[in-house]
């Protein structure tokens, strides 16, 4: 299982990068590289061109799925069970938005974008789980067994999931009155907060998250590549995001970054 992990990681981060870098640097690449490549808003425009897309495509809001379907050693048992609570805890908190706050439009994302949505909750738990220890020995969790950086970086990660809620609030409140009744399907412009300097802070605190559990898993072997799959992938989908709010909204602010403050 190790190996074929980071094998299939490998390749569907290469896969996305080359897919992603023809959609945003070469115009004249074939239409059915941005459309498999993008979802949501930004494949809006490809979708009503190539009939393919919508046969393929499901409601974007079905990415409820992902998180229900979620939940050599050298992680100990204390690792291993406190990077699974943090997962849990992801995981639910994602579940609770979707369910509860999030307000989604008729967008779709096409079924490729699907499985591998739902292939990367199923593995995220599995990359830690086949390098851990102590499943058939009964050991019980213990905190001496956690270093300072683990603890430093699920501080960094329980923060990195404070500002998503908060974001995921605040994108909500574009379609949601104050009552919390739905008065709008449209897109807009949030303002505020992490929203002043980058279009996509929600993506940038993804980033954290993942970077957050690779500290606390830092001498795990499979993690690094589904951080790194998740990294690129986070930021690609904000570069693409980034250019169709630009595109759309002529106002839109000019000092905006993609996903990374003042840098990209």
């Amino acid at each position: 299982m190790l190996p074929l992990l980071p094998s299939y990681l490998v390749i569907v981060t290469l896969g996305l990068s080359l897919a992603c870098t023809l959609t945003l640097f070469v115009p004249s690449c074939p239409s059915i590289v941005p459309a498999l490549t993008t979802y949501g808003v930004s494949a809006l425009y490809l979708r009503d061109k190539i009939k393919f897309i919508q046969i393929i495509s499901v409601p974007k809001r079905f990415h409820f799925y992902f998180l229900y379907v979620s939940i050599k050693l050298i992680n100990n048992w204390s690792t291993t069970i406190l990077a699974l609570f943090l997962i849990l805890f992801h995981v639910v908190r994602r579940l609770w938005e979707t369910l509860c706050i999030s307000v989604y439009s008729d967008t779709t994302m096409n079924i490729f974008h699907y499985i591998v949505g739902l292939v990367h909750y199923t593995i995220l738990p599995l990359t830690i789980m086949c390098e851990s220890q102590g499943f058939a020995e009964g050991l019980a969790f213990t905190a001496k067994a956690i270093s300072p950086w683990q603890w430093f970086g699920t501080a960094f990660f329980l923060i990195c999931n404070r500002e998503q809620h908060r974001i995921s609030r605040d994108i909500a409140a574009l379609r949601r009155a104050p009552d919390g009744l739905i008065f709008n399907y449209c897109y807009g412009i949030c303002y505020g907060g992490w929203f002043e300097y980058v279009s996509c802070p929600h993506f940038l605190f993804e980033i954290g998250i993942y970077l957050s559990l690779w500290m606390v898993l830092w001498r795990a072997y499979a993690f690094r590549f589904l951080a790194i799959f998740v990294v690129v992938n986070q930021l690609f989908a904000g570069l693409i995001t980034h250019r169709w709010y630009q595109r759309t909204f002529k106002a839109y602010p000019l000092n905006r970054r993609a996903v990374v403050p003042y840098i990209l």
